[in-house]
């Protein structure tokens, strides 16, 4: 046997082993830290931490994360006698102020922000979404199916295509569809603060809600319903002080609804605000 030929074959042989071995330990590397979880993986995990906490997940989880400014602005009411001549087309006033209108069809009244109409009598034969061609900048205002009820459609003023949660036009209805009146709130001077950043995802707002509110001994409001990207008020810093001439800050946050209150988790931020009645 040539013993020099043999040696060269083995030391060829454990060459190869070496590099087979060396490329499964590579691959293996990269498997571990190039992995990253997949959406419904992170899904079920975050279903999980809800459920640990007494929280049961209805609802879509909206995978997009845009990016988002905060925003300042200044509260606006109308000039109620231009309002009055849109909402009353036919009526004569009878009675003015600087707060109040009263007219042959209705009334206006403004108690702060927020405008409040009645007709006297109740509009019939038309639909709520049909109050938006007269009322203040009514094209900026969509529907919102969460905070509306039986007898109050709401719709929600919006910026940059997501909705403003506390700036409202709620229309009241009769038990016969009747339209009663309706109250608004509106904003201008709208004033974007920095550059958009991106937001938190859906995911993590919900696993920050878990972290922050328990419901594992509350059998009662536990169940999530909706998660909507929108702006809020308050949340994290509240007003902006008295010196800039009523100026309110608006964040984005994630709005996660229950069947009787919603939670406002800060896009940029993930801290948890406190609840507030659904239909706010």
């Amino acid at each position: 046997m040539n013993w020099e030929v043999a040696k060269n074959w083995l030391i060829a042989a454990f060459l190869i082993l070496d590099l087979i071995l060396g490329w499964q330990l590579y691959e293996s590397h990269i498997q571990t830290y190039g992995y990253v979880e997949s959406y419904s993986d992170l899904l079920a995990n975050t279903k999980t931490v809800l459920a640990d906490h007494g929280f049961t997940l209805q609802a879509h989880v909206p995978e997009s994360q845009p990016e988002m400014v905060t925003f300042k602005a200044n509260w606006i009411t109308p000039k109620l006698d231009e309002l009055a001549k849109a909402v009353f087309p036919n009526g004569k006033i009878l009675y003015t102020s600087t707060t109040q209108i009263q007219d042959s069809e209705g009334q206006i009244k403004v108690r702060g922000e927020t405008c409040q109409i009645q007709f006297q009598p109740p509009l019939q034969g038309i639909q709520p979404v049909d109050l938006l061609k007269t009322a203040f900048h009514g094209q900026l205002y969509t529907f919102d199916k969460y905070s509306s009820t039986q007898n109050i459609s709401d719709y929600l003023e919006n910026y940059n295509n997501f909705p403003v949660f506390d700036v409202h036009i709620q229309i009241r209805t009769g038990s016969h569809g009747e339209i009663l009146g309706y109250s608004q709130q509106a904003i201008h001077h709208i004033q974007p603060i920095g550059r958009p950043k991106p937001v938190i995802s859906a995911i993590d707002a919900l696993n920050s809600l878990a972290e922050s509110v328990d419901k594992t001994y509350s059998a009662t409001d536990n169940v999530i319903l909706g998660i909507q990207l929108g702006y809020a008020r308050k949340v994290g810093v509240g007003k902006i002080s008295s010196g800039h001439l009523g100026q309110q800050l608006w964040f984005p946050v994630w709005r996660i609804i229950t069947p009787s209150q919603s939670y406002d988790v800060n896009a940029l931020t993930g801290e948890v605000d406190n609840a507030s009645s659904a239909s706010a």
